[in-house]
């Protein structure tokens, strides 16, 4: 390898073999890894939420929840968790499909 080209690739973060690719797909890697977690995440929460505000109000029994004024308090805060997760899960889908749209021009 030239002088030059050894001072360029340290300069500029990049292996000087050319792979500074895989840093692009290995942060996509991750990106995709937190909306997963974020949407599995946001359903159990979710569910989860819903459950426990229907026993608080007494609509699922057989359980000792049922009937508790406490779940039926908590269940809506552990609902509106979850939906806020989906909601961020949505919202990185929805940055990354802009962020490749071509860029327009400015007049």
């Amino acid at each position: 390898m030239r002088q030059s080209q050894q001072v360029h690739s340290e300069a500029s973060g990049e292996p000087a073999d050319g792979a500074g690719d895989c840093w692009e797909g290995l942060y996509r890697g991750e990106m995709k890894a937190q909306r997963v977690i974020l949407l599995v995440g946001g359903v159990v929460l979710l569910l989860v939420g819903v459950l426990w505000t229907l026993q608080g109000v007494g609509v699922v029994g057989g359980s000792v929840m049922s009937g508790v004024t406490l779940w039926a308090i908590v269940g809506p805060i552990v609902a509106l968790v979850g939906a806020y997760l989906l909601w961020r899960a949505s919202r990185r889908t929805l940055g990354n499909a802009k962020s490749s749209l071509p860029p327009t021009p400015s007049s």
